[in-house]
């Protein structure tokens, strides 16, 4: 598509965003989550299907802003008071980049350690921290069927909550993570 049609189509996408009741900030927020799906190959558009790429960009943008408000919607997040009750994310050392940092390469560690068995989950693992994350992609270097990735993927992903949570439970306890 040529750039003047996109120039043309961002401000359309936005006006539509914000006739579903999306503030400025979020119409723009929408258009470029929807468009940036669509360049990073997560979301694709076939224009020999015959969808205009209008069409096909206001439903993205209508299925993007969907997902937010269900995503806020279902958000279990407990408001303040008064923002003096909130607790002051510079006040905490451990929230520090450095701290943030040193947690997840320790959890990765963890994560490692506790997949050492699981040859396909590490590879998995490795693929995803370097930066390739869709199945396809990961199954093809493998030589592997895509299911296999599923299968190792769902692995990895109970393994990384069941670490989570229990960091959370240690939290709670008062040990350190």
């Amino acid at each position: 598509m040529a750039r003047a049609n996109w120039k043309a189509l961002n401000p359309a996408l936005e006006a539509f965003a914000a006739k579903f009741g999306a503030s400025p900030s979020e119409a723009t927020d929408a258009v470029q989550t929807a468009v940036a799906r669509l360049l990073d190959g997560r979301t694709r558009w076939n224009p020999a299907e015959g969808v205009d790429i209008s069409d096909y960009m206001m439903a993205a943008v209508r299925r993007t802003l969907s997902h937010e408000r269900h995503s806020a919607r279902y958000r279990h997040e407990a408001p303040f008071d008064d923002v003096k009750d909130a607790p002051d994310p510079h006040a905490d050392p451990a929230s520090s980049p450095e701290a943030l940092k040193a947690r997840d390469a320790a959890r990765l560690e963890q994560l490692r350690l506790a997949l050492a068995q699981d040859t396909l989950a590490l590879q998995v693992l490795d693929l995803v921290t370097a930066g390739i994350a869709k199945p396809a992609d990961q199954a093809a270097p493998l030589g592997l069927p895509i299911s296999a990735i599923y299968d190792a993927r769902d692995r990895l992903s109970r393994c990384a909550k069941r670490i989570a949570k229990e960091d959370a439970e240690e939290q709670k306890e008062g040990r350190p993570a």
